[in-house]
């Protein structure tokens, strides 16, 4: 990798914005360009400086990880928001995709898995650790018989394979599980990343939840 990743972090506990300043100041081809302890002087700081990742908190006094996030996507959407959290529900991660964030990591992720996330979302735009997609994909109740945003062309066998796709079964278990043949499945598996105009699992979660088909609790 030659590019070098231009980050902007946020946090509103010192030490823990040291601690990580001191980590990706080691990476050679990541770049800290500015660096703040409110959310309010993180957007300023997103205004007046050229960046490509916003590494963010998301308890945080005045404005929120969540609002923060919302605004950065609402004043531009190229520049991408990593969240990394000590909160652990659905609900406030559905919200995060709906506001625009790319990814998403616990505080208790390991560094070289922080470093994958950051090199992820700048090379394909998105990354979900393992554990925060099980409870995400754990927090889904239904699929709904139409999205709350308006008709979306998805069959009905489609959205009952959405609902299995998201829960993280593999294809040969979807066709066992539907009595259906292999082919059938990835065929079934393109015509709804075709329809729903995404290219990996992570962006048809994040599409599908946008698009109201499937609920959080």
């Amino acid at each position: 990798m030659n590019e070098t990743i231009r980050l902007i972090i946020v946090d509103d506990h010192t030490m823990f914005l040291d601690g990580l300043t001191a980590m990706l100041e080691k990476e050679p081809n990541m770049k800290i360009v500015a660096k703040a302890t409110s959310s309010k002087k993180a957007l300023n700081l997103v205004k007046t400086n050229t960046c490509d990742l916003v590494i963010t908190d998301l308890s945080m006094d005045e404005m929120d990880g969540l609002e923060l996030t919302r605004e950065i996507h609402k004043y531009n959407s190229e520049i991408k928001v990593l969240v990394v959290s000590m909160h652990s529900h659905g609900g406030k991660i559905k919200k995060l995709l709906d506001a625009g964030a790319s990814g998403y990591l616990l505080k208790n992720t390991p560094s070289d898995e922080l470093l994958e996330a950051i090199k992820s979302i700048y090379f394909t735009g998105s990354y979900f650790s393992q554990d925060i997609k099980n409870i995400l994909f754990s927090s889904l109740v239904k699929v709904g018989p139409q999205s709350r945003k308006g008709d979306v062309p998805l069959t009905e066998r489609e959205k009952e394979i959405l609902l299995l796709i998201v829960e993280e079964h593999s294809n040969p278990s979807i066709s066992e599980k539907l009595f259906i043949s292999l082919h059938t499945v990835e065929t079934h598996r393109r015509n709804i990343m075709k329809k729903l105009k995404v290219h990996n699992s992570v962006g048809l979660v994040r599409k599908a939840l946008q698009l109201g088909l499937i609920d959080v609790d």
